[in-house]
């Protein structure tokens, strides 16, 4: 009994010694934040910036090509404080930070005008201010962590969009958006700075919206939406433009990362070309779970089959300028075939055959060269294409249009 009681104490005491440790363990997770500093207006790299982690109180300075890099940085949601002399102050919130990847920002600073015998006093730029600094009213800028926080946004800007004052949706069905009343035809794409077509599945020709977005968080930089008051360059818009922008690759590590989720099987990779250089590459792949379950489960209806891929590939050089190689592919089918026993054809499961497939492609190759430090040009070469139809059938049951004898007998009494 003695050595039973002796043995339970040491069994227990050890199980809490370990509980404690948990909290520690965890606390103790930590991970890289590196990122570079850019003019708003020249694009070119800022040198001497003070970069704040405001959760930790480290603090950094920008480097000659406008980097800088926090290391051990506890895993969560971090913040950072960027001031510069001669530009405006800038937060940065929201930042994930996890365990299994390193955080790669890219943040524009807009120069600060003063004038000489007064005082001005102005307020910290507003994170959700458009990276266009033509955009003036009607715009605003979103993230990454903008279509993840957003209630039902699943990683779509379109969805999200919907969350902001004046958009509504046009349906669940279809990422589609109505922008202060008017025809979501209106809505404008736009990818590295190219007229796109809706970047969307399972839509048809003509639309701007569809049930799932081709883009993906993985590969997503900071855009802007606009609902109105569009700058010169978005003419052919008529009620709400998307500016998207695929982030860079990171350059110092290569990555890899994969996700198991409702909308697909997603498998990402990235980082340089070789060790030391500043060329990178980032590749996403994607795959409908639901066509995957299928292959084992009869889930019925409508068979919804899509992919898509999305790549960058980033070469800087020392006097040529920078070359961006861009893309964005994706192809969809949807299939419906009813049973063969007719007697079983319900409203949920009716008598029709439907063949919809769907296609889209995006490619650009971008050149941005400095004239001078505070002067650029960018040339932008692009090609896209989209294709949809949809076949529908409906069958009748084969002894429809049979002629089947019918007879009956009568008595009459007299």
């Amino acid at each position: 009994m003695k050595q039973f009681l002796i043995f339970m104490f040491f069994f227990i005491a050890g199980i809490y010694s370990l509980r404690a440790q948990e909290p520690k363990a965890i606390t103790n997770l930590t991970q890289k934040i590196k990122g570079v500093l850019l003019d708003a207006d020249s694009k070119k790299p800022l040198e001497g910036a003070t970069i704040n982690l405001l959760n930790t109180g480290s603090k950094t300075l920008s480097d000659q090509a406008g980097q800088f890099y926090f290391n051990q940085v506890p895993v969560g949601r971090q913040a950072l404080e960027i001031t510069m002399m001669g530009y405006e102050n800038k937060q940065v919130a929201e930042i994930v930070v996890s365990s299994g990847k390193e955080v790669s920002l890219t943040i524009s600073l807009t120069e600060k005008i003063s004038r000489l015998g007064e005082v001005t006093v102005l307020s910290t730029k507003n994170r959700i201010k458009p990276n266009n600094e033509f955009a003036t009213v009607s715009a605003r800028s979103f993230s990454v962590e903008d279509t993840k926080r957003y209630p039902a946004a699943a990683f779509d800007p379109g969805r999200m969009a919907q969350n902001f004052a004046g958009v509504s949706n046009n349906g669940d069905g279809s990422n589609e958006i109505v922008v202060r009343g008017n025809s979501p035809r209106g809505v404008l794409w736009r990818l590295e700075g190219i007229e796109i077509p809706s970047p969307n599945h399972f839509g048809s020709l003509g639309n701007t919206g569809g049930a799932i977005s081709m883009l993906s968080s993985s590969t997503m930089g900071s855009s802007d939406f606009y609902t109105g008051a569009f700058p010169a360059e978005f003419g052919n818009a008529t009620s709400g433009a998307f500016d998207l922008n695929f982030r860079n690759g990171n350059k110092d590590k290569k990555e890899y990362s994969f996700m198991l989720g409702l909308l697909g099987v997603e498998a990402a990779a990235e980082g340089p070309f070789k060790k030391g250089s500043q060329s990178s590459y980032l590749v996403n792949y994607r795959y409908s779970t639901v066509s995957l379950l299928e292959d084992f489960l009869d889930l019925g209806g409508v068979s919804p089959d899509y992919q898509d891929l999305s790549f960058k590939l980033n070469f800087p050089t020392t006097r040529a300028g920078t070359f961006s190689f861009f893309g964005l592919g994706g192809i969809n089918q949807a299939v419906k075939k009813p049973v063969n026993d007719s007697t079983k054809w319900t409203d949920d499961d009716p008598n029709f055959v439907l063949d919809a497939p769907g296609k889209l492609g995006v490619a650009g190759l971008t050149h941005q060269f400095f004239i001078t430090k505070n002067s650029f040009v960018k040339t932008i070469f692009s090609v896209s294409g989209q294709s949809a139809k949809a076949v529908i059938d409906t069958l009748n049951p084969a002894d429809q249009y049979k002629k089947v004898p019918v007879g009956f007998e009568k008595d009459i009494d007299i």
